[in-house]
């Protein structure tokens, strides 16, 4: 099942997350979007890398029950020097209105300043990125510019 592949902890077992990354180092490191298109597609997942990714076409994959794979920059206060970095990946796994909801291996962060504020296992699941504050660290260079993962 597709969602098995792109869900934290659900690729075979308990150890799902780390059995994956083991995957995307044999084909680079893993803030390289490349890498995991090529650990996907090793797992007979049809996919490609865009850098024009929208919140609508998020919303559109989420509808059709698939997953999204989105690259953004977590560091950096954005009332400052706003965000930057060498990326990081999330999954987004929902919508609500104005609001992702985001699974970061990493743990919970405030966006708005850039800093974590639990990186506890769980801590990561179900985090709610609002439209605001996350587009700024998504689509870096403009609305229509977000790094996801397409999965067709």
């Amino acid at each position: 099942m597709l969602l098995d592949f792109l869900q934290p902890g659900l690729l075979s077992d308990v150890n799902g997350d780390l059995d994956y990354l083991l995957v995307v180092e044999r084909f680079g490191d893993t803030t390289d979007p490349f890498a995991h298109v090529q650990a996907l597609r090793s797992f007979g997942v049809d996919c490609e890398f865009l850098t024009t990714g929208t919140f609508a076409l998020i919303e559109q994959q989420i509808a059709e029950g698939v997953p999204v794979p989105v690259g953004w920059l977590h560091k950096g206060d954005l009332r400052a020097e706003g965000p930057y970095g060498g990326g990081h990946w999330s999954i987004v796994t929902g919508f609500d209105h104005d609001e992702l909801v985001v699974c970061d291996p990493n743990g919970e962060i405030d966006l708005l300043t850039g800093q974590y504020l639990s990186h506890a296992l769980d801590a990561g699941e179900q985090v709610r990125f609002s439209h605001e504050h996350f587009a700024p660290r998504w689509e870096v260079e403009g609305p229509g510019t977000g790094w996801m993962i397409l999965v067709h």
